[in-house]
């Protein structure tokens, strides 16, 4: 059960509510607060008389009166009031139980009608509550982005060629399935804003080349390179370009004049074969480096981006094998070959021999006997 229940503040401009006899708005405040307490429905005759502390008739009669009013609604018998699910919504639960919060971009969808309405709220959820009064079909969140930004502006501008009217868009399917998409892998509205920026590029050369092969049989000949040309700018330059914009802590709808044709910029540096990959770390090191000031070009990131290409082009450190060199070791008059580390295993041979003790030959050669030495007395 909850303790509390919304009150809007347009209830001071509801003709329906303003005009009520005193003691009615009373009981229309306090019939609210019995049904916050048992689920959005209103109890029994007996139990509004007993809460209300007046007589069932009288109950009765404030019930009537309201539902004449259309603050009540009767359905299958029992009496809630009017549209209290839509303005006492449930915030849907986070995964850790947290409502949401924050500010969001919402892409609504209308029943069967294939057009979406993008807005902004920091209650998507609250906000259809408010729209479901005055629309006919059934709306509902398709998807939300959290985002920082205080309009949606820049996203209708984006989706301008699809504008129904006002925030009403008839979105294709391939960009109705880019917000999907990007909605379930949890993207922000800076993500979403770059996905479909290269997906509405690739809609666009598409209809260029569509374009191009109509006109053919409008024209005798048509030059195959021009229909075939590459852009000026690719648009893995201009998306590249936004994310180097969002890395240097600008918004998508706010560009610094300093970074007008950082796209052209950003294409050279990859036809000088500077990896994508590369060309970021660059730039966010740089970001880093900078503590907080402001990055107001693009070519602030070239020289840490060339260092960055520069010191990943460096060669890898060599190891060189090298076979051991030889060496003639001569002993007792006779050459001994092999190398320099077979002449230190054949000298610590030697040396351990000594350590053995004197061989049989060597007591022979120096007239030992097997006889063990004695003292011979003084007398």
């Amino acid at each position: 059960m909850n303790h509390w229940f919304r009150l809007y503040n347009t209830l001071v401009d509801d003709p329906k509510v303003q005009q009520l006899p005193d003691s009615l708005f009373k009981a229309l405040i306090n019939l609210w607060c019995v049904a916050s307490q048992n689920d959005g429905v209103l109890p029994s005759n007996g139990d509004i008389a007993y809460k209300l502390r007046i007589k069932p008739e009288k109950a009765a009669e404030y019930v009537t009166k309201l539902v004449r009013a259309g603050l009540l609604d009767n359905i299958d018998g029992a009496f809630v009031p009017h549209n209290w699910d839509g303005r006492q919504y449930k915030s849907p639960k986070s995964d850790d139980g947290a409502d949401p919060k924050g500010k969001y971009v919402y892409f609504v969808t209308a029943g069967s009608v294939g057009s979406v309405k993008i807005g902004v709220s920091k209650n998507p959820w609250a906000r259809v509550a408010e729209l479901q009064t005055g629309y006919p079909d059934k709306l509902s969140i398709a998807a939300t982005f959290k985002t920082r930004a205080t309009s949606e502006v820049d996203l209708h501008d984006l989706l301008a060629d699809f504008r129904r009217q006002g925030e009403w868009f008839d979105l294709p399917a391939s960009v109705m399935n880019v917000v999907l998409d990007a909605h379930t892998a949890k993207s922000d509205y800076v993500a979403l804003m770059l996905l479909l920026r290269s997906e509405l590029r690739k809609e666009i050369r598409s209809s260029y080349v569509a374009g191009t092969r109509e006109d053919q049989s409008k024209v005798e000949k048509i030059d195959v390179a021009e229909d075939a040309r590459e852009p000026l700018v690719s648009d893995a330059a201009r998306d590249l370009a936004d994310e180097l914009l969002v890395i240097a802590g600008h918004e998508l709808r706010f560009v610094p004049p300093g970074w007008c044709g950082a796209a052209m910029r950003v294409h050279t540096w990859l036809a000088q074969g500077w990896p994508r990959e590369i060309i970021l770390v660059g730039a966010r090191k740089a970001t880093a480096k900078s503590r907080g000031r402001p990055i107001n070009s693009v070519q602030f990131y070239e020289n840490a981006i060339a260092e960055e290409v520069a010191r990943q082009a460096e060669p890898l450190p060599r190891v060189e094998v090298r076979q051991p060199e030889h060496l003639t070791v001569i002993a007792n008059g006779k050459s001994q070959g092999g190398n320099i580390i077979q002449a230190a295993d054949r000298l610590l041979d030697k040396i351990r021999s000594f350590d053995a003790g004197p061989s049989d030959d060597n007591n022979l050669r120096d007239g030992a006997s097997e006889a063990s030495a004695r003292l011979l007395s003084q007398g």
